[in-house]
Order: C-alpha cells, then sequence, then structure tokens
C-alpha cells in the first residue's frame, strides 16, 4: 500500500518526474521511508494520512536532492556545506516529522524521565 507516488515528489521537488528508471527508484525509496514508519509506529492506517504522505514524500525528495549524502563539495575556488542531516545518504525522517506523524507521543529521547514516582503499571 503505498501512501505516496512519484509525481507526489516530483511536486515537491519543482519537476515532471518521466524516466522509467527514476520512478523505480523513487518507488522503492517511498516504500522505504513507509517501511521505517510502519516499523516505529504501527500500522500505516490509523496515522494521518495526510501527514503521513507529506512526510513520506519530504524524505524520498531529501534522497532525490542529495543520493549519496554528500556534506560538502569544492570545485576550484568555489566550495559548499550542507548541514548535518543532508549528510544521511538513506531515507530517513526527522524529529519534527516524528512528532507530526505521532502527535502527543515523545519519540525523539532515548531516555525519559517521570517528574515524580509513578508505580509499575501505571501512565501518565
Amino acid at each position: 500500500m503505498a501512501t505516496a507516488i512519484p509525481s507526489q515528489v516530483g511536486i515537491e521537488l519543482g519537476r515532471t518526474i518521466t524516466d522509467a528508471l527514476e520512478i523505480q527508484q523513487i518507488t522503492s525509496w517511498i516504500t522505504r521511508a513507509e517501511n521505517k514508519i510502519r516499523t516505529r509506529l504501527g500500522d500505516l492506517t490509523l496515522l494521518d494520512q495526510p501527514v503521513l504522505v507529506d512526510v513520506v514524500v519530504q524524505a524520498v525528495a531529501r534522497k532525490v536532492r542529495n543520493p549519496d549524502g554528500k556534506v560538502s563539495e569544492g570545485i576550484d575556488d568555489y566550495n559548499y556545506r550542507l548541514n548535518e542531516a543532508s549528510r544521511k545518504g538513506e531515507v530517513f525522517i526527522t524529529d519534527e516529522e516524528w512528532a507530526d506523524l505521532s502527535p502527543g507521543l515523545n519519540l525523539t529521547g532515548a531516555f525519559s524521565t517521570s517528574p515524580g514516582f509513578v508505580p509499575d503499571g501505571y501512565v501518565l
């Protein structure tokens, strides 16, 4: 079940995607993004579908713009540097996008603490 389609990625990029090989590659990256989200949040049909499509399209567009995950490049006297998030060469979901997909849940930290003692079995 695809949530996004290659033409939506093309709109995000500001161009039409017509090459058959590029469509296959983008479709594969869409599937990869969906799998990452499914692994973390479960059934995709239970998520807000427009937000899910937005997140998948943005993640795939990032990959299309920088498929090798380059951080910087120099040609003669010209150099440029991208931010650290662009260095990932894989399809990835940002912390902000995870928050959009799961409002009300704090999924950004590895650990959490409660403001006071909470007995086992109780949820704040």
